[in-house]
């Protein structure tokens, strides 16, 4: 029973913090295109949406278990709505980088081993139906990690790609995506991800 109140308060709690908070789509501008977070920097596509405010935490729900509320930095963008396109630079701690899993990110992981568990943890989070089309070594930011592209069919049917570089750097662990329908709405903005991608940039925390 102590355990359950407990629970309850802290949820109640959290979902206080977001309600005086809640997150809004901002339309990003030319000068609005240069986004930071505590941890990195990203230079995000002119016309498409910014999710401001939600950018602070992600809940997982593992089966049989409360939903646990990981703090993050995020930049989350799309145009057309999620659906069709999204782009999202995230950075966890490393203990949560799997965290369906339940495993942490370590200095001494290579990057194919962390791609697999990237896999394995979509996998674990519902995602059963996904098949890797790539998976390679990759630099970002300057740090080896890892490129993935992932397909699988969502629930209306259609084939959604998924690119993917993830990496680990001290005592955090970054993904950097791009995901949409892969016959028309993939390609079409790729070249947006790319842009985005390479204007990616580290946030060093002074001491």
């Amino acid at each position: 029973m102590k355990n359950y109140l407990k629970y309850y308060l802290l949820v109640s709690l959290a979902l206080l913090l977001a309600s005086c908070a809640s997150p809004t789509w901002v339309k990003i501008s030319k000068d609005t295109r240069n986004i930071s977070t505590d941890s990195f920097k990203v230079t995000v596509p002119q016309e498409w949406m910014h999710w401001a405010g939600g950018q602070n935490f992600e809940t997982i729900k593992r089966e049989k278990e409360y939903p646990v509320f990981l703090r993050v930095d995020r930049v989350y963008v799309t145009l057309d709505g999620k659906y069709l396109e999204q782009i999202e630079f995230i950075r966890y701690d490393a203990k949560d980088a799997f965290p369906y899993l339940k495993r942490e990110y370590t200095s001494n992981m290579l990057p194919s081993e962390a791609a697999d568990l990237y896999v394995s943890e979509l996998k674990k989070s519902g995602m059963e139906n996904i098949t890797v089309i790539k998976n390679e070594p990759a630099m970002i930011a300057g740090k080896p990690g890892f490129r993935l592209l992932l397909n699988w069919k969502n629930a209306s049917g259609l084939r959604v790609d998924r690119l993917i570089y993830g990496f680990g750097y001290k005592s955090s662990f970054y993904l950097l995506s791009y995901e949409a329908p892969n016959l028309y709405y993939y390609p079409k903005h790729l070249a947006a991800f790319t842009e985005a991608f390479n204007s990616f940039k580290l946030v060093e925390k002074k001491d």
